[in-house]
């Protein structure tokens, strides 16, 4: 609809459509979404943001918003608080939950300035009444653009502290060093099992035991487990525990390593080792997040983060079938449940520089 807040904006862009503001330092890396149901007002706010060289998209609704949270990179949200079908606070809550680091900056009519104050203490970075000029505008995302760019110093910062005095007990400043702690200390923040390929000597433990310890679960246990010196017979009831008399000799109940570990990590070392029957068992546990301890009809609840590692080749063992990775029903893809963490070195000598690199499996 074209109203005196329309109007209002429209004369102010009109004014500076032939004097360009300069760029903001470093804002060609920010993506901007704007979202407001007056079409009118978006292109008129699209056009300052790129103006200041902003990668912009717009929406005209929440669900529309919702729907590019989740395919694309946000950094920050121009939000009109008043879309319909949605409420402007609604929307914002579902925002932050779509990107909880994405600055939003609510848009507001004029005698609603309640609601603006609300949205602040709901989670919005700042707010902007209309109508509003290109000026205010502008001001507004250059403030917006120097915390983002603050914000990404001091991450850099602490990264660089943390190179120089290597990452738990690994030591190390070259460059791929610094890379492996980036990916260290990204896993350590999921909870999505994470598989580990590399060489013998490699150092596969020793990343392992810094995800644990750089992340959520540093506080709870972490139990290594050798899958290659386990007794083949007693694997099972050493994973998931078994209950009196389920074989000669089980006198009495035991719970396995993933109850006892019940808020950490385990980490199996050398996952291959595994007969292929119980990385089956294993990979139904870790989706399901639950197990059967041998001997017992009752499937019990599990919460355990689990870090693996092998010094086979990937494809190679998944396709002569010697290794399970999850898989979907329908296209045969590798299942999101997997983070996978690849060693990239090829021969004895790059293998013990340590280099590291980490990749996200598709969602099915």
């Amino acid at each position: 609809m074209f109203n005196a807040s329309t109007a209002t904006i429209l004369s102010h862009s009109h004014s500076q459509s032939h004097s360009h503001p300069p760029q903001i330092e470093g804002a060609n890396f920010l993506n901007l979404l704007i979202v407001d149901d007056d079409r009118t007002i978006r292109e008129a706010c699209r056009e300052v943001a790129q103006s200041l060289g902003f990668n912009t998209q717009v929406a005209e609704s929440a669900e529309q918003a919702y729907r590019l949270l989740d395919s694309s990179s946000t950094d920050a949200v121009l939000l009109d608080l008043r879309l319909p079908g949605a409420g402007g606070l609604e929307a914002l809550h579902a925002i932050k939950k779509h990107r909880a680091d994405a600055l939003v900056i609510v848009v507001t009519g004029y005698g609603t300035v309640k609601s603006a104050v609300q949205a602040m203490k709901d989670g919005a970075y700042d707010y902007v009444t209309k109508p509003f000029s290109m000026e205010e505008l502008r001001l507004l995302l250059e403030r917006v653009a120097g915390h983002l760019r603050l914000k990404t110093e001091n991450r850099v910062l602490r990264e660089t502290i943390k190179s120089r005095q290597g990452f738990g007990n690994i030591i190390g400043r070259a460059p791929d060093m610094e890379k492996l702690y980036r990916i260290i200390a990204k896993a350590g923040q999921s909870v999505h099992p994470v598989l580990i390929l590399g060489e013998s000597g490699t150092g596969k433990e020793l990343v392992a035991k810094s995800i644990h310890f750089a992340g959520i679960f540093r506080n709870k246990p972490f139990i290594p487990v050798d899958c290659g010196s386990l007794v083949p017979t007693l694997i099972e009831s050493e994973l998931f525990g078994h209950v009196r008399g389920a074989f000669t000799g089980a006198t009495n109940p035991k719970d396995g390593l993933l109850a006892i570990a019940e808020g950490g990590t385990v980490f199996l070392d050398e996952i291959g080792e595994l007969p292929v029957d119980l990385q089956a068992k294993l990979l139904r546990a870790i989706q399901e997040k639950e197990i059967r301890p041998v001997g017992s009809v009752k499937r019990v609840p599990i919460n355990v983060r689990i870090l693996a590692a092998t010094n086979r080749d990937l494809e190679r063992a998944v396709t002569e079938g010697t290794l399970r990775i999850p898989r979907c029903a329908s296209g045969g893809r590798t299942s999101r449940c997997w983070w996978r963490t690849f060693s990239s070195a090829s021969g004895a000598t790059q293998a013990r520089k340590r280099r590291f690199r980490t990749r996200r499996s598709r969602r099915c």
